[in-house]
């Protein structure tokens, strides 16, 4: 074989790979519902050109494994992974604090109807749950790691789904930390809620507290009615989009994503303070676009919009 033949043939097996790699990156942050489609189906296990060898890309990542080495539980899963919680988590104290983590999968929240900590989850999902010093914590838990060559190279999050139920009652703090995947539901009322989202999709039907702070890297995150007091918004790469009642104080810091926002009330309700660096802010009215534009403007209100 000559050697320009061999370099071509070398060159075109590391593009596919490539290519398989950044797939699979791509579904480990988020993915679209047809993707997860083709990795439920298994379209997306690839034999490799040594004996019983695969590589497997999921939701949750991309993994190379061996057929001989593999450890599967009792719904046939390539994992040793022990089950999350599944069923009623019983707390022995009052709940006062939510810690939501959640790296990867599709997880719903609602309020239960027993007034307990209820689960549902299926066979591709795993659910931690924890309680201390009136703190639930709930999150994802993982279900094994990428290995290349027998090292560990990184993890795998769960692809499955799970309903939360949590009481309905008032929390003092609501802390939402998602990596990637899908969440939707209402989250509890309380005094201060904070959301961030890495990637992926937050869907919520409701949110009302007397402060939120909102964290968007590259996702998108739509909240049918937001009830605050104040809010503060903070928009790297990606979309905010809400339909809003603000008691005090919006504050938004916006690099390249975007927020749209339906703020109930008139114009002349709030005082503005706006700068732009990029990009364009319209504020009713008002529009503002250009490096360095921007203006405020005094209404006489104890209200404000600050966008930057």
């Amino acid at each position: 074989m000559k050697k320009s033949t061999k370099i071509i043939l070398i060159t075109s097996a590391c593009l596919i790979f490539g290519g398989i790699l950044i797939a699979g990156i791509s579904g480990a942050v988020g993915g679209t519902r047809q993707f997860k489609q083709l990795v439920d189906s298994q379209a997306l296990d690839f034999d490799l050109p040594w004996e019983d060898a695969k590589l497997k890309i999921t939701t949750g990542g991309i993994y190379f494994t061996n057929e001989d080495e593999d450890k599967e539980d009792e719904n046939g899963r390539p994992f040793d992974a022990p089950e999350g919680v599944i069923g009623n988590y019983e707390v022995d104290g009052e709940i006062k604090n939510v810690e939501l983590n959640l790296g990867a999968g599709s997880i719903e929240v609602r309020k239960s109807k027993d007034g307990k900590v209820n689960i549902e989850a299926d066979d591709d999902m795993r659910i931690e749950c924890d309680y201390d010093d009136e703190t639930l914590k709930i999150s994802t838990k993982l279900i094994g790691d990428i290995q290349i060559l027998g090292f560990s190279v990184g993890d795998v999050q769960p692809s499955g789904s799970a309903t939360v139920y949590l009481p309905d009652q008032m929390y003092e703090e609501v802390t939402l930390d998602m990596g990637a995947g899908e969440f939707t539901g209402d989250l509890p009322e309380c005094k201060k809620m904070s959301v961030r989202l890495g990637a992926g999709e937050c869907d919520l039907d409701y949110i009302k507290a007397e402060e939120v702070e909102l964290e968007v890297g590259a996702g998108e995150c739509t909240i049918g009615y937001l009830e605050a007091e104040e809010v503060n918004a903070d928009i790297a790469m990606g979309e905010f989009k809400a339909k809003a009642a603000i008691g005090k104080d919006f504050d938004a810091k916006v690099g390249m994503g975007e927020i749209a926002m339906e703020i109930i009330g008139e114009e002349d309700d709030f005082d503005y303070d706006v700068t732009v660096g990029a990009g364009e802010v319209r504020i009713g009215t008002r529009s503002y676009s250009g490096v360095g534009s921007g203006g405020s403007q005094k209404n006489g209100q104890d209200r404000e919009i600050e966008v930057d």
